[in-house]
Order: structure tokens, then sequence, then C-alpha cells
């Protein structure tokens, strides 16, 4: 037993979305943990839609746990990982709030304190990243995300992260509602750090099943946190303008070499300089539709169906 423990407030957060087979060992573990240094910790498990018996094995738990403050959040349908996570911190009241990215403990449970040291060192934001679990297709994105989105840090795949309170104060500050938690903790200015570990193979399986629904997550934080979608646009209409006064010219060189049928200069020109107004139109109307983009995705976006405390 720890005879001085630390005073700072832990609040954990676990997203869960069918872990029923996972859950009552990463309460367990993480109750015990979090009892042995901290004076005071709560837990909070956030069901995103689980249509198994998620939320039963944690109440099964909680009963042979003592000394812990277990909180359910019941969101009413599946809505992802980023706005299940955002419902989470909305409730913790830690100065630092652990981040589960799921129930399953690929590590060491030692690490979690290794991390948590780390930030004595005057980090805000430390995680922790598997190194085994390394997908070709996390690669890809992470590449063209942190070369398009030019971050103070870099962004990568992790299994959790804790974050102190005045971290996530700042990020309140820049957007109400986190579309991609790790950019805005790598933009908020906050010195941030990452343990990397060699995690368990038999369990990178699982997690390959659990990162499925974050398909749109990383399609959407291309086009708010990097100018990819913007380039694609304009480049297109950029194309499309050359293209129009190609026509133009080709117009005028036939009506020049006489081998124009009548009225066809004419056509061509008005139809050319019509579609490079709208083309320019467009590549002005992108710019701007990417600007609002950047300031329209503030608000909350999640709903929860109830929220249930055990307290022992």
């Amino acid at each position: 037993m720890i005879s001085n423990k630390e005073e700072n407030f832990i609040s954990a957060i676990v997203y869960l979305h069918n872990d029923e087979e996972f859950i009552k060992k990463f309460v367990k573990k993480i109750s015990s943990l979090l009892n042995t240094y901290f004076l005071n910790y709560e837990l909070i498990c956030v069901d995103d839609g689980s249509v198994d018996n998620t939320i039963e094995c944690i109440k099964d738990i909680a009963n042979d746990i003592d000394n812990c403050t277990i909180s359910i959040v019941k969101l009413n349908n599946h809505q992802g990982y980023e706005a299940a996570m955002n419902a989470g911190v909305d409730m913790a009241i830690g100065d630092y709030v652990i981040e589960f990215d799921s129930a399953i403990i690929d590590f060491d449970i030692s690490l979690i304190m290794d991390v948590y040291w780390k930030t004595s060192e005057g980090y805000d934001i430390v995680s922790a990243s598997n190194t085994l679990y390394k997908r070709t297709s996390s690669n890809l994105f992470y590449g063209v995300f942190n070369k398009g989105a030019k971050l103070q840090y870099p962004v990568h795949s992790e299994s959790f992260r804790i974050v102190s309170r005045r971290a996530i104060n700042k990020v309140y500050s820049m957007g109400r509602s986190v579309k991609y938690r790790k950019a805005f903790y790598a933009n908020c200015g906050l010195k941030s750090c990452c343990i990397e570990y060699d995690g368990k193979k038999e369990l990178l399986k699982y997690k390959e099943s659990n990162k499925n629904h974050r398909t749109d997550t990383a399609a959407t934080s291309l086009i708010l946190f990097t100018n990819i979608a913007y380039k694609i646009s304009f480049g297109i209409s950029l194309f499309m303008m050359f293209a129009t006064v190609f026509m133009a010219v080709y117009a005028i060189a036939t009506f020049i070499s006489r081998r124009a049928i009548e009225g066809f200069t004419t056509t061509m020109l008005v139809m050319t300089g019509s579609f490079f107004a709208v083309f320019v139109l467009f590549a002005i109307v992108i710019k701007y539709l990417s600007v609002i983009v950047q300031m329209l995705f503030k608000k909350q976006d999640y709903h929860i169906e109830s929220i249930e405390k055990i307290s022992k």
C-alpha cells in the first residue's frame, strides 16, 4: 500500500462499444491502480450504443469494488468515439483526465503511472502508443494528416492519454465540440509527449475491430484540420479554367484560319467565357466554404440516454 498517495483528483474515462469480454477485467485493474496511488478518483464508462451485456458487466463488477465511484454514461445510439469521449470529458471533474480508447489493456498496468509521472515534468498531455500497432492505413492517414495539418506536435496512434485540466480548458476554448481530440491536443499550445511500449500481439485483432468506426472521423479531420480538400477542389477548378481558356484560344485560331463554321467562334467564346466565370466563382466559393467549415464545427454533437452513478 502506498503511504503518500497523490492528492490530484483523477478522472478515468473509457470508451465502450460491445466490450463485455474485456470490461470486467478493465474496471478491476484500473480501479485497483487508482485506489493504490490516488486519494480521490472516479471511473466514467461511456457506452456508445452497445448491444451486448457491457453495462450489465459493469454493474456486476462494481458490486465487488470498494472506495470507487463509477459512472455509466449511456448514449442513445452508436455515435462514435469522439462524441462519446466528449460526453465523458464533460462529466469528468478531475485535475487530470485519463482517456482510454478502449477497454482492452495490452500493456503493463504500471505504464499508466509512468505516463502520469511524466506530467510532473511539465507536460500537459502525455500519451501511450503501442509500437506493434502499425497498420498501413493508419500510417498513411497520419502521414497525410501531419503533413497537411502542420500542427505543433504530430499525431499518431494511441492507446490512452493523460490530460491536465488546463489542457482540457484550453481545448474547449478552441472549440466546444471536439471533432478530433488528438489534433486539438497537438495544437493547443501546451507541452506534449508520447511514451511508446510493446503491446500484446494477441490483442491486436480485437483492437482492429474497435477501430472500424473511425473512418468517418478520419475523413472529417482531414477536412477540418488540413487544406487537402481545398487544394484538390481548387486544383480541379483551376484545371477547368485553363481548359476553357484553351477552348477560347482554339475558337479564335479557327476563326482566323477561316475554317470555322458560321457562328462557331461566337458560340464557343460565349460558352468558354461563361464556364471560365463559373469556375472562378467555384474557386471563390470553395475558399469561403473552407473558412466557414473551420468556424462552424463547434456545436455539441452527442446525445445521452441515461447516466447512472455507482458509489461504494
